[in-house]
């Protein structure tokens, strides 16, 4: 989370300098929607942490490492069968 608050922060500056400084429409407009999809992966990054939960996979064996994933804590089964066709 702290990266995307570093490029929002980023952006934000660069479109400040754009503005102070009587910049081609273009470019700021770019930085606008640069501030747009940081603000979009900021959203995402907030809903998906709160419904998601690390759980543990399985127990390492000798040499190997553990394995974890993060899984959605809502029950996707019924959308999953909804879409396949037999």
């Amino acid at each position: 989370m702290l990266l995307i608050l570093i490029w929002l922060c980023g952006d934000l500056y660069k479109l400040s300098y754009y503005m102070a400084n009587a910049s081609p429409l273009a470019l700021k407009a770019c930085a606008s929607f640069q501030i747009l999809v940081d603000l979009c992966i900021l959203a995402q990054f907030v809903v998906y942490r709160k419904n998601t939960k690390v759980t543990e996979i399985s127990t390492p064996r000798k040499g190997e490492v553990a394995v974890a994933c993060s899984t959605p804590t809502m029950d996707l089964s019924q959308s999953m069968n909804s879409t396949t066709s037999d």
